[in-house]
């Protein structure tokens, strides 16, 4: 236990003594029971078990609790992600504190990952009452943060539509677009323009929605419209959809322009760092996050990217030591999973293992966290038992969070493709989460990729499809599974909707296996070719290649 948590528990000691006077005996009971638990909950707190320290917490809340315990062990909940607790925490404090706006936030966010949409819809409608844009911009970059992108689509999108208002609708319409709904986010940027027709962002949003479903004379307009523009905003979201549309020269291009213009902007250098670090132009950009942190500039984030790159590069060591400088921030657990992984790669193996111990520790209420992401890396990267550990106590611990089972799944398909039991995983989180498209699609395109259970596969991935229509990705899946059916023109058509919008390797190594069982063997060889000079380094493409040669 750490000083402050002695201190807390002391005064909660002494504030009990100083209440029990006067106290019947079973009140004094009551009162002695609660002071327990929140002892108990200090105790798992301090010890980094942020399920028990909940399950605690909400046995101290039923007899009596204060509007201080409730409002705490809420937001301690929420924090932590504990949602089995976190629903009945909200509840109560939204009962004891019923005009704190706070406490609507607390319990929509609670509500929603339990499933309970209806009760979060009421909870933000209330939140959202006189509601600026500040309000909606932060709405919607929290709802697009969570792991639950449906059931985040189901609350926004009503919600946008009954504020009506041009900030409500973009925000839906920004919603849409992360889910990779482009009808629905250009009918709302669309409304948008009818409630204010002078807002530039609307306009933009507009123009950007096209050019993400690959409109070319959209990306034209786009160009355009930021040379007039100029917002930094803008042209980092057009950078970024050039960089998910596997365009990084464009997104490169557009950057150093941007800085010609403005030389001293440092999300501009940041956001080139990058996309230099994507194409393998690694000198230069550490060059620039070098320069980047002697400025100060988001020096966390820095320090990582600097890392990533340093890994990238074969630096190892480089690596390590700046990983060990990200504490805190965003990126501190992946730093500290990744710092581990290099440990294990140079040998350093009962080092790896003494971390490994201390985090459980030192992590805190992170530690859930640290087990998935450094799980899921560890099977990424073929260290099979000390993956399969890290993520089997994860999803012991919190056998209700589908997103650990997800993730998890997904390393381990990363090192072994063929894994059975990474698909058990999927479908452990497909029961719990059974309209996610992220899901669905994982789950169907691993069936296809096994060449098993293919029409359950084809099921799977029409259901992605319909809650996700623009989805590169989904659509690459969709092109693959009729491809192991057999159905090799459709193949074709749906593999080429998803290179309109994703140009990545893994869709590149598809086509010419469809090409090449539609007898089109140059067409197959050219752009077989083509790809590897590309991606010179994507082992999916040769892997594809030799297999059609021994076939």
């Amino acid at each position: 236990m750490t000083k402050n948590h002695y201190t807390s528990v002391l005064l909660l000691a002494l504030l009990w003594l100083a209440a029990c006077a006067g106290m019947t005996p079973e009140r004094e009971d009551e009162q002695a029971a609660q002071s327990e638990h929140i002892l108990l909950a200090e105790i798992a707190r301090s010890r980094g078990e942020p399920e028990l320290a909940s399950d605690f917490y909400a046995r101290a809340l039923k007899p009596r609790a204060s509007l201080a315990l409730t409002r705490e062990a809420s937001t301690y909940a929420l924090r932590v992600e504990a949602w089995p607790q976190a629903l009945e925490m909200a509840q109560l404090w939204k009962a004891r504190d019923p005009d704190n706006p706070a406490a609507d936030w607390a319990l929509g966010m609670a509500a929603l990952q339990a499933g309970e949409l209806a009760q979060a819809r009421d909870a933000f409608r209330r939140w959202l009452i006189e509601a600026s844009e500040a309000d909606w911009r932060y709405l919607g970059g929290e709802l697009q943060s969570l792991p639950r992108r449906w059931r985040a689509w189901q609350l926004m999108e009503p919600l946008s539509r009954e504020h009506d208002s041009a900030p409500a609708l973009l925000a839906g319409a920004r919603m849409a677009m992360s889910l990779h709904r482009l009808e629905d986010a250009q009918r709302l940027s669309q409304r948008a323009l009818v409630r204010d027709p002078d807002d530039p962002e609307a306009w933009w949003l507009k123009r950007r929605v096209r050019a993400q479903a690959g409109d070319a004379a959209a990306v034209t307009e786009a160009w355009l419209a930021l040379a007039d523009w100029r917002d930094a905003g803008a042209i980092l979201e057009m950078a970024t959809l050039l960089w998910e549309s596997g365009d990084l020269p464009a997104a490169a291009d557009l950057l150093r322009g941007a800085l010609e213009d403005n030389p001293g902007l440092s999300a501009f250098d940041y956001a080139l760092a990058l996309v230099l670090s994507e194409q393998g132009q690694y000198e230069e950009a550490l060059e620039r996050f070098s320069r980047l942190a002697a400025r100060g500039f988001r020096l966390r984030e820095t320090w990582f990217r600097m890392a990533v790159v340093n890994e990238r590069a074969g630096k190892r060591e480089a690596a390590l030591r700046l990983y060990d400088r990200v504490l805190s921030g965003d990126d501190h657990v992946e730093a500290r999973a990744r710092a581990i992984a290099l440990l294990l790669e140079l040998g350093r193996e009962g080092e790896a293992d003494e971390r490994i111990e201390l985090s459980r520790y030192q992590l805190g209420d992170y530690r859930h966290q640290f087990r998935v992401t450094l799980g899921s890396l560890l099977l990424a990267r073929g260290w099979q038992s000390r993956g399969v550990a890290l993520c089997e106590a994860a999803q012991a611990a919190r056998a209700w969070d589908a997103d650990a089972h997800y993730r998890c799944a997904l390393g381990r398909l990363e090192a072994e493709p063929g894994s059975t039991v990474a698909v058990e995983w999927l479908r452990k989180a497909h029961r719990l989460w059974p309209e996610e498209p992220l899901v669905l699609n994982a789950l169907g395109y691993s069936l296809a990729d096994q060449d098993r259970d293919l029409r359950e596969a084809r099921r799977l991935i029409r259901q992605a499809l319909r809650r996700s229509p623009d989805s590169g990705a989904i659509l690459d899946s969709k092109g693959w599974v009729e491809y192991r059916l057999g159905n090799h023109q459709a193949a074709a058509r749906w593999l080429e909707q998803a290179w309109e919008r994703l140009q990545v390797a893994e869709v590149a190594a598809h086509k010419v296996a469809v090409k090449w069982a539609l007898g089109q063997r140059e067409e197959a060889r050219s752009l077989y070719e083509t790809a590897r000079e590309r991606w010179p380094d994507e082992e999916i493409l040769e892997k594809t290649w030799q297999q059609l040669q021994k076939d």
